[in-house]
């Protein structure tokens, strides 16, 4: 072997040089990113009434509900693949939430991006801006929260590349500047809605792509609430857009709808109607973390979320945390005032507005939790689980991936959403960094029992069930996954909801060459790996 070049520090690993994945054989790159991150991706939504793919059904105590089917008529029954932040590349000095992240990805016909925004503490033009922390620090020259920043200060504030320090193991003081102004995401917005972004004769191509994007507005406590009142008088032509907000600030669907009808009225002088989210085609996305859950079981059994015994919350037991999750998800889901169904069966009925796509966020942990006996395996490999708190995570992952089953047969028109979240920072000896939302500051990911979460939440492709929409920080890691295991091997992903059945095993079945190729799509992520030898002695 060749010998291995000096030591590089810096982001060297771009996404436009290096290859991409392998893909099976038979298969085209150029026709797998059209697949996954199609045109217009809301106008294909409804496709997925009468195609979803049939082979994940609801499974109950393991015991299958019916013979799966299998529909071949349209290419959205896979998914599509969001770029978190956009296609942003470190080593050349594209900054994530950018215009450049965007153009890089409408460059490799990635139409389909997640943007983080947040809104000042005005109403009205102009006031909204892209970013994703609290704080300033880790994007900008900044050493301050946004929110001590005026609108035009922000709107005139450079992004920049930041070193890494290898001491602090935390982003450097040290920066380069990447040419670009935080984007305001109005103006934003205008430009891939007309097409000014682009000459309309001599980039004909990245002109049409623009118009043809679908953003995915990732927005923060209140804000949420905020830009639905907001958005819902704004006709969405191009690029398509979808709102997503947390149940980490809002408990109930209920506590949404007040708010947004609150803010209507108080900001805008109007009456909030719901059905005009229909009328401009803007749907809704709502992500349910684990904790906010955690929180109102503990409440339902006269415990204080802030201040109770730890056997009170690791001794939940499984049907509680069940109907609690399914109360709270379906709060939101009718969260228009009113049951509004269409009838598409005897037995089926489903919501016509607002169109909510639930994330309901588990890893996949739950798998390998049984249910009749309580105890928890690792579901990658089988291994017994015996920390506490990793039980307790893997009982209330299994009660959402059950909500989540249920759901997909209560309503077989709904998508579901999910995210591929990897780090934000690799070091060179193999340490995984994500960044603080309130401070932007480096942390390590939890190793051990305790991330086993974090880490299958990093695994593309996902586990089951399968989200229809995927965030993903390697989209095209994400296609080849998914390209290997569902198109090509054609694996039955409600095998893994049986607890003695662990993924290593189950992907082997695929073969050798599949199971290789899955596992090397899992490896690190180079473009957020800081130095390191030339990539010709790249040895990992």
């Amino acid at each position: 072997m060749a010998e291995p070049r000096a030591f590089w520090e810096g982001f060297y690993h771009s996404r436009i040089v290096d290859s991409y994945p392998e893909l099976p054989p038979g298969y085209d790159w150029g026709v797998q990113i059209r697949k996954y991150c199609p045109e217009w991706y809301y106008g294909r939504l409804a496709n997925v009434i009468n195609t979803r793919h049939q082979t994940e059904r609801f499974y109950k105590r393991y015991i299958p509900n019916g013979k799966p089917k299998h529909d071949e008529s349209t290419d959205v029954k896979f998914g599509a693949v969001f770029c978190h932040r956009a296609f942003y590349d470190r080593a050349l000095k594209i900054p994530e939430n950018s215009t450049r992240a965007i153009e890089n990805g409408i460059g490799k016909g990635l139409l389909l991006h997640e943007l983080d925004a947040r809104l000042s503490s005005r109403s009205g033009q102009g006031q909204t801006y892209l970013a994703h922390d609290e704080h300033a620090r880790r994007v900008t020259s900044k050493n301050e929260r946004w929110s001590k920043i005026s609108i035009t200060e922000i709107l005139n504030t450079a992004l920049v590349n930041r070193r890494f320090d290898l001491v602090k193991n935390d982003f450097a003081s040290s920066f380069e500047d990447t040419n670009e102004n935080v984007p305001d995401l109005e103006k934003l917005l205008n430009k891939y809605s007309d097409g000014t972004n682009f000459n309309r004769k001599t980039d004909k191509a990245l002109f049409d792509y623009a118009r043809s994007c679908t953003f995915q507005i990732d927005l923060r406590g209140n804000d949420f609430a905020r830009a639905i009142a907001w958005f819902r008088g704004r006709e969405s032509h191009a690029p398509k857009l979808l709102l997503k907000g947390y149940n980490l600030t809002f408990p109930s669907g209920s506590s949404l709808r007040a708010a947004v009808e609150s803010i209507a009225v108080q900001e805008y002088g109007q009456t909030f109607n719901w059905e005009d989210l229909n009328r401009n085609k803007l749907p809704l996305i709502m992500v349910f973390y684990s904790q906010p859950i955690i929180d109102l079981a503990l409440e339902a059994i006269g415990k204080d979320p802030r201040d109770h015994a730890d056997a009170d919350r690791l001794n939940l037991r499984y049907e509680h945390l069940l109907n609690i999750t399914e109360t709270h998800v379906l709060s939101f889901i009718e969260i228009a005032g009113r049951q509004v169904t269409n009838q598409i069966s005897d037995t089926k009925v489903d919501p016509v507005y607002p169109l909510l796509i639930p994330e309901i966020v588990h890893s996949g942990l739950g798998l390998g939790y049984d249910i009749r006996t309580g105890t928890a395996r690792n579901p990658l490999d089988g291994s017994l689980i015996t920390d506490p708190e990793t039980i307790l995570s893997s009982r209330l992952d299994r009660a959402m991936i059950e909500v989540s089953l249920r759901m997909k047969d209560m309503y077989q028109t709904m998508v579901f959403s999910g995210c591929t979240r990897l780090c934000e920072v690799r070091t060179p000896d193999g340490k995984e960094l994500t960044a603080s939302m309130k401070t932007g500051e480096l942390r390590e990911k939890p190793t051990g029992p305790r991330g086993l979460s974090a880490k299958l939440r990093a695994y593309h492709g996902g586990l089951y069930p399968r989200s229809d929409l995927v965030v993903a920080d390697d989209p095209l890691a994400e296609i080849a996954a998914r390209t290997w295991i569902d198109e090509y091997a054609k694996l039955d992903r409600s095998k893994l909801l049986d607890p003695r059945t662990n993924y290593d095993d189950w992907l082997k079945t695929a073969g050798r060459t599949v199971y290789r190729a899955v596992n090397k799509l899992q490896g690190p992520f180079l473009p957020n790996t800081f130095g390191g030898p030339g990539s010709d002695g790249w040895v990992l």
